[in-house]
C-alpha cells in the first residue's frame, strides 16, 4: 500500500498563500512501484487541500500513469466545488522513501489567459462620456469617438472629440473598471 504525504504552498483565487502537510502511515513494504496511477496523485492533493484549507477542489490530471520518481511534475485542472472557474495546480513529487511519498502542491490561482472585453455601440459608449464629462466641465456636450463599435476592456483609452458651447475640444478616456456588460469610465478635455 502506498503511503502518500503532502507538503508544500498551495495558492488558490486571488492571494491565498498556505504550507499544506498531511499525514502519512505505513503498512508492510512491498517493493515500490514504478509508476503510480494519476488519480491517486489527484486524490492525495485534493484531500490535503480539503484537510488543511476546508477547499473542496475537484482535480483532473488526466490518465496516464505518473512516474514514481523524485522530480515528477504533474499539471492538473483544478476546480473548486460551487466556482466555476478553472485553477492550474502542479503536483512535484519531492520524496520517496519506499512506498512513502511527499508531494508539493502549487497553483498560482485562476488561469490568467482569459481578456475580458466587450463592444458596446459607438452611440451609448458616446452617451456615457458626454454624461462623464458633464460633470467635469458642467454641461452636455455632443461627443463623436469615431467608430461604429467601441470595444471596451479595463485600461482602454480612447480620445474623442466634443462639441461644447464654447466650441471644439478633444476629450481623453479612460475605462476603470470592467466587468460583463457594466464598466466605467474617466473622461478629461485635452487642453
Amino acid at each position: 500500500m502506498m503511503t502518500p504525504r503532502s507538503v508544500g504552498s498551495l495558492s488558490l483565487g486571488v492571494a491565498l498563500a498556505l504550507a499544506v502537510s498531511g499525514c502519512s502511515f505505513s503498512i508492510g513494504a512491498p517493493p515500490a512501484p514504478t509508476t503510480i496511477p494519476a488519480g491517486d496523485v489527484a486524490a492525495l492533493a485534493e484531500q490535503t487541500i480539503l484537510d488543511q484549507f476546508q477547499a473542496q477542489i475537484r482535480l483532473d490530471c488526466g490518465t496516464d500513469p505518473v512516474p514514481f520518481e523524485v522530480g515528477t511534475v504533474v499539471d492538473c485542472i483544478g476546480n473548486e466545488v460551487g466556482v466555476d472557474e478553472q485553477i492550474p495546480v502542479r503536483i512535484t513529487i519531492v520524496l520517496i522513501d519506499g512506498d512513502y511519498y511527499e508531494i508539493d502542491i502549487t497553483s498560482d490561482g485562476p488561469a490568467a489567459d482569459t481578456f475580458e472585453s466587450g463592444f458596446v455601440a459607438s452611440a451609448d459608449f458616446e452617451s456615457v462620456v458626454a454624461a462623464a464629462l458633464e460633470q467635469v466641465v458642467g454641461e452636455r456636450g455632443v461627443v463623436n469617438c469615431g467608430l461604429d463599435e467601441v470595444e471596451v476592456f479595463l485600461g482602454a483609452e480612447y480620445v474623442c472629440s466634443v462639441v461644447l458651447s464654447s466650441g471644439f475640444a478633444e476629450t481623453y478616456v479612460t475605462v476603470i473598471a470592467f466587468e460583463g456588460s457594466t464598466y466605467e469610465i474617466t473622461a478629461e478635455l485635452i487642453e
